[in-house]
């Protein structure tokens, strides 16, 4: 008798686990998803330099909040079969459930979420903003030869040695080879003005930083658009993040 009065106050409350495992999961993933944005501004304020941490904590806890889901699935098929006896009620539950796990998990993939790219992109303008001298970038930008301010794509690492490459028809100064770009260009900005466009990145994306004269405009933020090719095949037009870093320069990330 006594073993009854203690187990079933117990069974009555069931639910309980079912509370904490979902609702722990609910805060575990929302915070997976603070972390890697932490992670992306670190990433972005070195420059790329610690896209290995992002990697192993989106990796890490992206593979523990799998089996935590998997886990919350079973604990559905099993325990619930087993305290629920109305199939209706079961079957109404497990749905309702499902939908409410699986827009809490789409969520950060809609535009509810601001993408990785957003606080790379600031932790990048942190990183330019300690970095630049922009008034010795834009005083050697006035003796350029307009002639070679073309805009043509300047790729410095096209060795094997990995060692970048500044081609020595322009005398490049400290404050633009400290920052040891991938690629780097040269343009017109109006009339005797330049401006120049560092771009890092590969494979998994690219970003930079546009420096003119003061009075250069700033484009704002260009989304990625749904665009239709004239023989009738639909394709998207690469996007470009951009944030001001101060009046004529801005940093930029691009939008697959």
């Amino acid at each position: 008798m006594k073993c009854d009065a203690v187990s079933k106050p117990v069974a009555k409350r069931w639910y309980l686990v079912d509370l904490v495992l979902f609702g722990g999961f609910a805060a575990a993933y929302a915070g997976f998803w603070g972390v890697n944005s932490l992670t992306s501004y670190l990433d972005g304020s070195s420059n790329g330099g610690h896209w290995l941490l992002g990697l192993l904590v989106f990796g890490g806890l992206g593979i523990l909040l799998v089996v935590w889901f998997c886990a919350l699935l079973v604990r559905m098929l099993t325990g619930w079969l087993v305290h629920i006896r109305s199939w209706r009620r079961l079957v109404l539950l497990c749905l309702l459930t499902l939908i409410g796990l699986a827009a809490w998990v789409g969520a950060p993939f809609t535009d509810l979420w601001p993408p990785g790219y957003v606080a790379f992109t600031h932790g990048f303008r942190r990183h330019v903003q300690t970095n630049s001298d922009l008034g010795e970038i834009r005083g050697w930008l006035i003796t350029l030869d307009p002639n070679l301010c073309t805009g043509r794509y300047i790729d410095l690492y096209t060795g094997n040695d990995f060692k970048p490459h500044w081609p020595d028809t322009v005398a490049w100064p400290a404050a633009v080879t400290r920052f040891d770009p991938h690629y780097v260009q040269l343009m017109n900005a109006g009339t005797d003005q330049r401006k120049i466009r560092l771009t890092w990145g590969g494979a998994l994306g690219h970003w930079g930083v546009e420096i003119g004269p003061e009075d250069m405009t700033i484009p704002p933020t260009q989304p990625r658009r749904k665009m239709r090719h004239p023989n009738g095949d639909v394709y998207y037009e690469r996007g470009e993040y951009r944030l001001p870093i101060a009046p004529g320069a801005y940093v930029w990330h691009r939008i697959e």
